[in-house]
């Protein structure tokens, strides 16, 4: 089993800079590169065979939407690169229950998909 670390960090002018690392030991993972664009419906995507999800991560080159249903509320993000950390976010998880992607884009974006879970 690989060894995982990953670091964020939050910083700019007139911020205070905040950094946290957690590291685990990789149990399973989700890698996916989804192609979508605006005619498309949204993808879901099925992170189900992933135990005890540590990272949840988004990119792309272009601007994309995430939506995440949390205890039955839509929330949207748009972006290009989005990454939720379940360890730094306490029940996140297990009151999540649809991540979905799209794009307004009326030609092919290229999507990188990527869910992590931990080795208890």
């Amino acid at each position: 089993m690989a060894t995982i670390t990953y670091t964020s960090t939050i910083s700019g002018t007139g911020v205070t800079t905040i950094t946290n690392t957690i590291q685990w030991t990789l149990q399973e993972k989700l890698e996916e590169k989804i192609v979508i664009n605006s005619a498309d419906d949204p993808v879901t995507i099925n992170y189900s065979r992933v135990e005890n999800v540590k990272i949840i991560s988004f990119s792309s080159a272009s601007e994309f939407i995430v939506e995440l249903t949390i205890s039955g509320n839509v929330v949207e993000f748009k972006g290009t690169y989005f990454t939720f950390s379940c360890d730094l976010l306490g029940e996140f998880i297990s009151n999540l229950s649809l991540i979905r992607i799209s794009t307004d884009s009326t030609t092919d974006i290229t999507s990188n998909s990527n869910v992590y879970g931990e080795s208890l």
